[in-house]
């Protein structure tokens, strides 16, 4: 098994990671652009419409994406490609639906969900960057479940250099402000559709089954609750900003945001190694004792990156930001660890395997309630430091959740004390060196000794492992 499932893994991770970098720290290469050249308040406009594009997606797809990524590994070629085709004309159609009723009810769309914030123009670049963007993530998964590592990672990268170049080219050259950035994004994904259309010219069978789509709409449907749940329990803490303080306070927290997903642009590459892999391979025998292996070293990973960014974030602002921006800190530091725990989830998979969605709509909708309240009463005391709290609250509770009822459906045996022990020595640094304010010196040293720290705990007993893998 650890040289099937482990040794994967860890070359999957390995390169989605790499093309995650790319495609997902588009936001984070582009910080520099956005917090010179455009103002809190034009970040907080793009920061709205990017992180409605994921809702909208969740709600114009049904959720059918993650039927195809539950099937796949149960069916054979011809039927994947019936599979394939039938979802990219679903999603096709159903997005050609909304572009309708988006341009027909363009007045009141503007008043609900974005006021007096973008204009017209502005408006139908929106719709339009929806729409690519959502077939664009459709013909990616279908890319990721085929397990076609290497054309899925060149098509991330081609988008992400097509995207920068572009947003590049029409905010500094051209001074098009946010409508530049969100016409590059629809410029980069729609060469991300034209390439992904090619690598999947072998997959996409013309095979239109009405059959095949009921069957994974019913499988897909509860899960939309259960996505609408988890995106507001990522991005409610933007519209109660926005409601409750300002567009301009919501452009300061959306720089604090991209910084603190570091972490997540981590998670997401890992994520698509793990979960292709996990559902292919959760009936072997050894599968459990490997899935815990591959937690830890994801753990590892994350522990290092919540280190450097609780020790060093004072001085990351200062060298990327503005002075606008040097009291996000608190709030990136709260971020951090709450959108690195958002994706293990993937490593309880017991819920998806028993395809118990309704669980998983639960546990979406209470995170959800937890996060909405939290934020409705922490806002106005501790402004976007408030948001940061709700988020890794509900984080919390999301994941704890996750973990313990899918347990009880596929039992992995994970052994939580070196990772608690790693967490209080992180925590305990990052409070001694942001309360006490000590000199570079002092930073580099406890960064050293806390990495060593870690390694030995979380490491030890894996990391010759970990060497036999490669070596492999």
């Amino acid at each position: 098994m650890e040289n099937s499932l482990t040794k994967l893994f860890l070359k999957h991770s390995f390169f989605y990671t790499i093309s995650n970098v790319f495609i997902r720290g588009i936001n984070f290469f582009l910080l520099p652009l956005y917090i010179r050249l455009l103002t809190p308040r034009d970040y907080g406009i793009v920061d709205l419409i990017t992180i409605s594009s994921n809702l909208v997606n969740y709600l114009v797809t049904l959720e059918i994406t993650q039927a195809v990524a539950r099937f796949f590994p149960e069916i054979n070629e011809d039927e994947k490609k019936t599979y394939s085709f039938t979802s990219v004309i679903f999603v096709i159609s159903t997005y050609s639906v909304f572009v309708f009723f988006a341009l027909a009810f363009k007045n009141d769309i503007k008043n609900i969900f974005f006021d007096s914030s973008i204009t017209d123009d502005l408006y139908y670049l929106s719709i339009s960057y929806f729409s690519v963007n959502g077939i664009f993530i459709l013909l990616q998964s279908q890319l990721r479940w085929g397990l076609q590592v290497k054309e899925c990672n060149f098509v991330n990268s081609i988008v992400a250099a097509i995207t920068i170049f572009f947003t590049c080219l029409f905010v500094i050259y051209l001074k098009m402000g946010p409508n530049g950035v969100i016409l590059g994004f629809i410029l980069g994904n729609f060469v991300g559709i034209i390439l992904s259309f090619y690598f999947l010219r072998n997959v996409l069978k013309v095979d239109y089954s009405i059959y095949i789509l009921k069957k994974m709409l019913y499988f897909s449907l509860p899960l939309v609750p259960s996505s609408i749940g988890a995106f507001l329990s990522i991005y409610v803490d933007r519209i109660f900003i926005k409601e409750i303080l300002s567009i301009h306070e919501l452009g300061i927290y959306g720089i604090a945001y991209r910084f603190a997903a570091i972490a997540n642009i981590i998670m997401i590459g890992l994520q698509s190694a793990v979960t292709p892999l996990i559902y292919n391979n959760y009936k072997k025998k050894e599968a459990a004792k490997e899935i815990a292996k591959s937690f830890y070293y994801i753990c590892f990973v994350l522990l290092i990156i919540f280190q450097m960014m609780f020790i060093w974030i004072k001085e990351i602002l200062l060298v990327f930001t503005t002075a606008t921006y040097y009291d996000a800190w608190t709030s990136v530091l709260i971020l951090t660890p709450a959108l690195g725990i958002s994706g293990l989830y993937v490593f309880a998979p017991g819920l998806g395997i028993a395809k118990k969605t309704k669980f998983i709509a639960t546990i979406s909708i209470f995170s959800c309630a937890i996060n909405i309240i939290l934020n409705y009463f922490l806002i106005p005391i501790y402004s976007i430091n408030g948001a940061a709290i709700a988020t890794l609250i509900s984080m919390l509770f999301s994941t704890g959740a996750f973990f313990y009822l899918g347990n009880k459906f596929y039992y992995i045996p994970y052994d939580w004390k070196p990772i608690f022990y790693s967490i209080t020595m992180v925590v305990l640094s990052g409070l001694i060196c942001n309360l006490t304010n000590p000199g570079i010196i002092f930073k580099i040293l406890e960064t050293i000794v806390c990495v060593c720290i870690i390694i030995k705990i979380m490491m030890g007993k894996f990391s010759s492992r970990i060497l036999n893998v490669y070596r492999r």
